[in-house]
């Protein structure tokens, strides 16, 4: 299990990670209107693997994509506490982005 941090004050950011060996670009960017996060993947180097992804609540994110170039295991944005949606402040405090390797998810 890998702990990606991350810090909700800016608007859009991105973050890097390895990721059973392989590097990823995730950039996560809030949306006034919605009042939701999203979540682009990108490969490094390559490009974006799948974009506009809405950021929820304790649920394995990308599991509906299936990619050649996505990596095997899952993410899920684990909240301290029951919430239905991640806020503009939340990430990184209330929820935080956990990934779970295929190895991870083996021993489930």
């Amino acid at each position: 299990m890998i702990l990606i941090s991350l810090n909700s004050v800016p608007a859009f950011f991105s973050v890097e990670a390895e990721l059973d060996r392989v590097p990823y670009l995730m950039t996560f960017r809030w949306n006034e209107r919605s009042e939701s996060w999203f979540m682009d993947l990108s490969a490094l180097p390559g490009g974006p693997i799948v974009q506009g992804v809405r950021v929820v609540p304790d649920y394995p994110m990308l599991q509906q994509f299936t990619r050649p170039n996505m990596p095997p295991g899952a993410f899920v944005f684990v909240a301290n506490r029951t919430i239905d949606r991640i806020g503009r402040n939340d990430l990184g405090t209330n929820a935080v982005l956990v990934y779970l390797s295929e190895s991870d998810i083996a021993t489930i």
